[in-house]
């Protein structure tokens, strides 16, 4: 088999390019991001296609998913076509969606053969079966991505099979492996280990074991039985109280529905009868009118009493204080007549005093009878000034008498402003009173209130005002009632309401005929509510399900009662079964031993064949440091040495020592594994990449060699690779691709 050209529409970077490959050797080579991985998963996905079986996607297929998605395609498209060459002649063209199941396998040349159904595995056509291989071992051995060239030591059961039929192909013994496999699994399903606790074998054992317990335990078993059978009743009985009493408590429930029931329909019967006509006519009352009669009511209580002020008019009091300024003159002229004698008695003190002094000067100046005679006429003439001002004392005093007559007008003028304010307020009260007579009247007079006076007609329209309460009071409880009436209604007629009460009725003395009168008499004297149904029940459950738990126990040890002899029998024939599982045991242990060796054959036998192959181009690529190899076929661990050294694991050399060992192991392995008849190309991603300089060449030149035979495809990023590609690879056998470097920014990605 050789690709003659993988397309990508889209895959990866790629939207519809093409990569042709040499029938030989082709290297590719690029720069970084320039899409070596991309195209080397292409060619491994146009050929082989992802798996599409049942069950979870595998973590390494979700991660080939995320890596080589189309980066930027519209509409979520991914797809890869490849064209291979068989060495029958025939070009397979192999469309994988692999978005979607939607693949093909037909022939490219001849119309109408489709091949897909040949190659399925896991569910999708699988190129790598035209090798008599599978996308598993396809990537195993011819398919070496980067850095992975030891991964064929992470799976190598993968290979066993095909190694078998390799070693079959050879001339040994096809069937051993076949056959050890099917003895391994017969005595696996058959026999099975002691630590496979679900196979024959310890299922055996543990047979026999509980045969042998089981006749001890048959007489305890029956002496069990009757103290649980006891138990089982007292639960049953038990459950059955817990039972009566939520049916009880139901039955009470739905007494107490029965008679909200009953009471709804004899209240809906009692409303529908007040109202024979239907619902009631509102009456049409004048707001206004009420609110007219109100405020004229509030208006005439509120107002004060309109008493007319007391006492002397504003007029009288004016001619009274007129009085008092005529008489005040009168009084003021004869008190000044009145007055002028008291000016002269003073003159009379003065002299009596002048001459006292005179005569007490005279007795002191030793002149007695002048003396006495001037101090005698002094004293006489004092007491007579004091007689004259005694007189004029007896005078009222202008002054003092102006001031009291002062204080009567003030009092007078007081008493006229008081009456006056007075007067006024009787006015306004008597217009307030004119207004609200006014006013009642315009009200008992739209009331329709005939009376003679304003209080006749308060009165008037105080009991109109409680006959209109009266008639809206009715007519809001005619209102509620009727509400009340469609509320209990709810739509439904009266005999709807007591058909429903009589069901409720029947319901409830159904549940009542169930209980038990004890039962019943105890519950009601509990009284519980309804939200207490759900304790009940809860109980009933509990206990029911202890009772059912405990009976189905007990049915369980019914059927498990055994007789001794009954115990006796299972226990030979557990005894009989384990004899003949472990003879059994023997004979495929012994059959095991014998195919195990056969196997060791077998492995003896592809060991050389790979050997040999490795032998070819181990000394040329290491430069003659290792010359020998052997290969251990189920590990797939390579030993070499050199001059008959001792051996070493390749795997524990340095890294491009290692990867060459296992290359040359993987060319070695798509040789012997391919189905005779066919070459199975190599896609190589950066395979030379850990090699010095030397056995780079030597890896180029063993790659070239076996491309005479098998198709290599080697993708690198080494410059030295590609002026060797250049100088010895020539068309149209050989070929050398160059990619174009990736952009300065991939399309779609924006700048950071």
């Amino acid at each position: 088999m050789r690709f003659d050209s993988v397309r990508a529409h889209p895959f990866g970077p790629f939207e519809d390019a093409t990569l042709a490959p040499a029938p030989r050797m082709t290297v590719i080579y690029g720069p970084n991001e320039a899409g070596k991985s991309s195209w080397h998963a292409a060619l491994y996905a146009g050929l082989c296609g992802l798996r599409r079986g049942k069950g979870a996607v595998r973590s390494e297929d979700r991660d080939f998913e995320d890596r080589h998605r189309p980066w930027d395609a519209a509409g979520g498209g991914w797809t890869v076509t490849a064209v291979v060459a068989l060495a029958d002649g025939r070009r397979i063209e192999l469309r994988q969606d692999l978005a979607s199941r939607n693949c093909s396998a037909t022939d490219a040349d001849l119309a109408g053969a489709d091949y897909a159904n040949e190659i399925v595995h896991d569910g999708s056509p699988d190129g790598s079966r035209f090798l008599g291989l599978n996308r598993n071992t396809f990537l195993g051995v011819a398919c070496v991505r980067q850095a992975d060239v030891l991964g064929v030591l992470d799976d190598p059961e993968a290979l066993q099979e095909d190694l078998q039929r390799a070693a079959a192909t050879a001339g040994a013994d096809s069937t051993a492996a076949r056959a050890l496999e099917l003895l391994e699994e017969c005595f696996r399903e058959r026999v099975g280990s002691p630590r496979a606790t679900t196979k024959p074998l310890p299922v055996a054992r543990r047979r026999l074991d509980e045969a042998r317990e089981a006749l001890d335990a048959a007489r305890r078993q029956h002496d069990d039985y009757a103290e649980r059978h006891a138990r089982l009743e007292r639960h049953v009985q038990e459950a059955a109280l817990c039972e009566q009493r939520v049916s009880a408590l139901r039955a009470l429930i739905a007494d107490v529905a029965a008679e909200d029931a009953e009471r709804r329909a004899e209240r809906a019967a009692d409303l529908q009868s007040r109202f024979p006509g239907g619902a009631p006519r509102p009456t049409m009352e004048d707001d206004r009118l009420l609110n007219q009669v109100a405020d004229a009511l509030a208006g005439w209580r509120a107002l004060p009493g309109a008493t007319p002020p007391a006492g002397k008019t504003v007029e009288e009091l004016e001619r009274e204080a007129a009085e008092v300024a005529g008489r005040t003159r009168t009084e003021a002229a004869s008190t000044s007549a009145a007055r002028e004698p008291g000016a002269s008695a003073t003159a009379f003190l003065a002299l009596g005093v002048v001459g006292m002094v005179l005569g007490i000067v005279l007795l002191l100046a030793e002149l007695p009878l002048p003396g006495i005679a001037t101090l005698a006429g002094g004293a006489g003439l004092v007491w007579w000034g004091l007689v004259k001002r005694r007189a004029a004392l007896a005078v009222p005093d202008t002054a003092a008498m102006n001031t009291v007559i002062e204080g009567r007008l003030r009092l007078i003028r007081n008493q006229q402003e008081q009456r006056l304010a007075a007067d006024r307020r009787y006015a306004a009260a008597m217009e307030r009173h004119s207004r609200a007579a006014e006013a009642l009247g315009a009200a008992a007079l739209a009331a329709g209130v005939a009376a003679p006076d304003p209080e006749g007609q308060a009165d008037g329209l105080v009991e109109w005002r409680r006959r209109r309460q009266e008639r809206v009071a009715e007519q809001d409880r005619l209102g509620a009632q009727w509400d009340e009436l469609q509320q209990v209604l709810a739509g439904r007629e009266v005999g709807d309401l007591r058909g429903h009460a009589e069901r409720l009725r029947d319901e409830a003395n159904g549940l009542s005929a169930t209980v038990d009168a004890d039962v019943m008499a105890e519950v009601r004297r509990e009284s519980p509510g309804a939200d207490q149904l759900g304790r009940f029940e809860e109980d009933a459950r509990a206990a029911r399900a202890a009772s059912d738990g405990f009976r189905g126990e007990m049915r369980q040890r019914e059927a498990d009662l055994p007789s001794v002899v009954g115990a006796e029998e299972d226990l030979e024939a557990a005894e009989r079964d384990l004899a003949h599982l472990q003879q059994l045991g023997k004979t495929l242990k012994t059959t095991v031993d014998f195919l195990e060796r056969a196997e060791e054959r077998v492995h003896r036998d592809i060991a050389p064949v790979l050997k040999k192959t490795v032998l070819e181009w181990l000394p040329r690529v290491t430069g003659g440091r290792y010359d020998d190899c052997k290969v251990d076929p189920e590990s797939l661990q390579v030993d070499v040495r050199g001059g008959g050294s001792r051996w070493r694991d390749a795997s524990y050399l340095s890294r491009g020592t290692a990867e060459q060992v296992y290359l040359l192991l993987r060319l070695a392995l798509a040789r012997h594994l391919t189905a005779p008849g066919e070459s199975c190309p190599m896609i190589l991603d950066d395979v030379v990449a850990a090699c010095d300089a030397g056995r780079k060449v030597a890896v180029l030149e063993t790659l070239r060699a076996i491309s005479r035979e098998t198709q290599v495809v080697l993708f690198t990023h080494e410059d030295d690779v590609l002026t060797w590609a250049k100088e010895h690879l020539a068309e149209p056998e050989d070929r050398v691709v160059m990619l174009p470097p990736p952009l300065s920014k991939p399309a779609g990605e924006q700048p950071v």
